[in-house]
């Protein structure tokens, strides 16, 4: 029998759909559009708390009872004291809400590492982990620093007994400039926790965590001013500084 010219274009699309897949594989991923996944449907943010400067609003995800968090808050101070804060993982601890562990795994630039993090949790719930890939980029026409993480399967942090390794978690801390000495700061993070989360538990969370982080970090930023003052001379190009390419976005600097 014959193919009717509905299977024919069908069967053509897939041809064309085959060639593309291997003129990317041939090529290299860099050069070839990426599919994209939107993942679990998410509903409006909604405001739950502002207090001290710091707004905090939720949303649901589809299929999860903790909610994709955010915080917002402006902070008087060098933005490059902020980055030293957060590039400096083996101090998380001191800052981050509910940290129980921050290590350093892979350094894979100034720009770029993996880590590992666990989280503590209130008795009886189970502490969570997790193996980040964090990675930073500039737009410097914009005047913003993007610090964007999500989990990774790493050898180097076997899952601990007793611990439950969360199957997903992605975020970002934003600053963005507004002026000498004043940056905007957000933080927002989307998490799939794994196992039984309790919802009082995951309402609480969602409020305590991004408000505890961004407190934190403004309590840090006390005790480590100046500390990180290198960072304006390494990557600051009004000082002398440069930014990898490979971490810029938007419009490129002429040279």
């Amino acid at each position: 029998m014959f193919a009717s010219p509905t299977r024919h274009r069908a069967l053509r699309a897939s041809l064309r759909g085959l060639a593309l897949s291997l003129v990317c594989f041939a090529l290299g991923a860099v050069v070839c559009p990426q599919p994209t996944y939107a993942g679990p449907k998410r509903g409006p943010w909604e405001r739950v708390e502002t207090r001290d400067g710091i707004t905090v609003s939720v949303r649901k995800v589809e299929g999860q009872n903790l909610p994709e968090f955010r915080g917002v808050t402006v902070i008087h101070a060098d933005v490059f004291d902020l980055l030293g804060i957060v590039n400096d993982i083996p101090k998380h601890c001191q800052w981050r809400a509910k940290c129980h562990t921050a290590t350093m795994l892979k350094q894979i630039s100034d720009f770029e590492r993996v880590m590992y993090t666990r989280i503590d949790a209130p008795w009886p719930v189970s502490d969570r982990d997790v193996v980040l890939h964090g990675v930073a980029t500039v737009n410097l026409e914009k005047r913003v620093v993007t610090s964007r993480f999500h989990s990774v399967r790493n050898p180097k942090a076997p899952e601990v007994s007793g611990v439950v390794r969360m199957p997903k978690l992605h975020g970002f801390y934003r600053f963005k400039i507004l002026g000498p000495q004043k940056v905007k700061v957000t933080y927002q993070v989307y998490s799939d926790p794994g196992g039984m989360i309790p919802n009082w538990l995951a309402k609480r969370s969602a409020r305590k965590l991004p408000y505890g982080t961004l407190t934190g970090l403004q309590k840090q930023l006390k005790r480590t001013r100046g500390q990180y003052a290198w960072m304006r001379k390494k990557f600051d190009p009004k000082h002398g500084g440069s930014i990898p390419p490979k971490y810029l976005e938007g419009k490129k600097p002429t040279p």
